[in-house]
């Protein structure tokens, strides 16, 4: 991502079976922000019915998306925009990784501006590359990764839980570091207040909210700072 420029990627795993998209890893140069929506994927609607059949290193791009269509290329462009996140990407970039009997892989790689030529450039002479290196990985490493996110969001599922994520019995397991930060948090605080705050980096605040948003089964400071308050939600709904 940051060899080309560009300020989102987002590795994601589409499942035959239901089409939906599951996420491996994404990262964002926006994440740790106030109301910053995590970067969602657009292969499906950049990739079409290419989705499962793409060849692995090939380029395809937002901007070439339904390219001499008969409609004038707006279905499948309009569908990728219409995504609130990626609507504030000028271009997408998605290069499939592999294709298999079950699911396929793909990189996206999301710019807010137009990219330049040479990265774009460098994007081409290394998609090949990529395709190749992602099919010598240990087999079962995306599997085991999907399956560990799978089992800590089952153990810490807000619907089925009366414990708030602050409770005293500390029920995301928050290191002191985290259990502070989502304290101020909720407090109101941003993440420029809580770095002077503890006298820390800003970087460092959002490495913890990172993992905050890991064991907590959240993406977003959105989504925890609801959890963060679900209790007097909770409370609210239950007095009505």
């Amino acid at each position: 991502m940051k060899l080309v420029r560009a300020d989102a990627a987002v590795l994601t795993r589409m499942n035959r079976a239901d089409g939906k998209a599951r996420y491996i890893a994404r990262s964002d140069s926006q994440s740790g922000k106030v109301f910053h929506a995590p970067q969602l994927s657009c292969a499906p609607a950049i990739l079409g019915e290419s989705v499962f059949s793409a060849r692995p290193g090939s380029i395809w791009k937002l901007s070439e998306c339904d390219a001499g269509s008969a409609d004038g290329g707006g279905s499948r462009l309009t569908a990728c925009v219409d995504n609130e996140t990626a609507s504030a990407s000028c271009e997408v970039i998605v290069v499939p990784l592999a294709n298999d009997v079950a699911h396929s892989d793909h990189l996206e790689l999301h710019f807010r501006r137009p990219p330049l030529a040479h990265n774009i450039d460098l994007i081409s002479i290394l998609a090949s590359t990529l395709g190749a290196c992602w099919a010598q990985r240990s087999p079962g490493a995306v599997s085991k990764r999907l399956g560990k996110k799978r089992l800590h969001l089952v153990s810490v599922d807000r619907e089925n839980s009366q414990l708030s994520i602050l409770d005293v019995e500390n029920p995301a397991g928050l290191s002191r570091s985290e259990f502070r930060i989502c304290t101020m948090l909720k407090e109101g605080m941003t993440v420029k207040m809580i770095a002077e705050a503890l006298a820390v980096c800003q970087a460092t605040v959002r490495s913890h909210l990172s993992s905050i948003f890991s064991k907590t089964g959240t993406s977003s400071q959105v989504e925890l700072l609801f959890e963060l308050n679900h209790d007097r939600f909770a409370v609210t709904r239950a007095s009505a």
